[in-house]
């Protein structure tokens, strides 16, 4: 568990410091009209958002809700009056976090659907490592060909052409464990149920047209790939993915080198290109070292370590804990048994 969080600073670190940089400003602009050093508001404004990302690594966009809505609250924090009684000062806190929830819940949807706007183009990545596994034996474990099949990722047979279906676990995603009894439901529940979005690891929508969004929970991403070029010190891939059905697909080229170390091991390089990304999906790409943790995810696979990447790891959601909590609420009825 303890590997699993640092690893989380070290790759998440950019998410952590854009994510406490609105609150901060704000709760820091506020002082200086009052002269006052605002140090337990800025460790709310650090410690927020950055709980947020150790718990929800995969979520990069909600983190920025959860940043907005706080910074919000904390501008206002200074105008309340907390000259209270221990019984007061618990109410005032119930009140703002009631409204921090309504606030969140009314934005995080919105602010996913404006990230994925805007005209996509080709995104370039590049990502290196070191293993301390031969480069032979790395390169047959983190590669795709016919028949390659992992715990996570099952290559098909190749056809005339060379071409061969991969199949991919993306990740297992929280899902909400609530649904709405067309007999009993409210208004409110519906809307909620309604607006509810789920997003995959990458920021992309597992409720996406062609989505493959399993009932367990578990994100599946299957595409067509062919090798074009391999050798002892590299394999590169197409890979063909429809974005609409009938649509010409497109084409990402994935390259993989291994230098072998003189003290023994391989260094790893990986370059892709050819994705097309809204903006802020792409800038979520870079942020959160898409990349890199995808790498990172393959060479511990392949070394036969505990996972540690946020690719490997349970897709929790904030907004979906909070729809467990909420919609039962409001007449809402389990579709899970209760986890014993």
């Amino acid at each position: 568990m303890l590997d699993v969080l640092i690893y989380r600073f070290y790759r998440l670190w950019r998410v952590m410091v854009l994510g406490a940089a609105l609150p901060v400003a704000v709760v820091w602009l506020g002082a200086m009209s009052t002269g006052s050093a605002p140090y337990a508001l800025t460790a709310i404004a650090v410690l927020v958002p950055v709980l947020h990302v150790l718990r929800y690594p995969s979520v990069w966009s909600e983190t920025m809700t959860v940043s907005a809505v706080l910074a919000l609250l904390l501008a206002l924090a200074p105008t309340l009056d907390w000259d209270l009684t221990p019984l007061g000062l618990v109410w005032r806190l119930s009140w703002l976090t009631g409204v921090f929830v309504f606030l969140f819940l009314l934005l995080v949807s919105p602010v996913m659907i404006l990230m994925s706007l805007g005209p996509k183009s080709v995104v370039e990545a590049r990502a290196t490592r070191v293993s301390r596994l031969d480069a032979e034996t790395l390169r047959r474990e983190i590669t795709l060909a016919p028949g390659h099949q992992t715990d996570r990722i099952t290559c098909g047979p190749a056809d005339e052409q060379g071409r061969f279906l991969v199949s991919v676990i993306v990740a297992e995603m929280q899902t909400c464990a609530y649904e709405i009894d067309e007999h009993t439901h409210s208004d409110a529940a519906d809307e909620a149920l309604r607006e509810l979005e789920f997003e995959g690891p990458g920021g992309e929508s597992a409720r996406a047209p062609g989505g493959l969004l399993e009932d367990d929970g578990t994100l599946r991403h299957e595409y067509y790939a062919m090798v074009h070029s391999t050798g002892p010190d590299h394999h590169e891939l197409f890979a063909f993915s429809e974005t609409e059905p009938g649509a010409i697909p497109d084409v990402v080229v994935a390259r993989h080198e291994f230098e072998p170390l003189k003290n023994g091991g391989t260094k790893v390089t990986v370059s892709e290109t050819g994705a097309k990304l809204a903006p802020f999906d792409a800038f979520g790409f870079w942020l959160t070292g898409f990349l890199e943790d995808h790498l990172t995810d393959e060479i511990d696979r392949a070394e036969g370590r505990a996972p540690r990447s946020v690719r490997s790891s349970f897709s929790r959601q904030m907004v979906v804990e909070l729809a467990n909590i909420l919609l039962p609420l409001l007449g809402g009825r389990r579709t899970e048994p209760p986890a014993e």
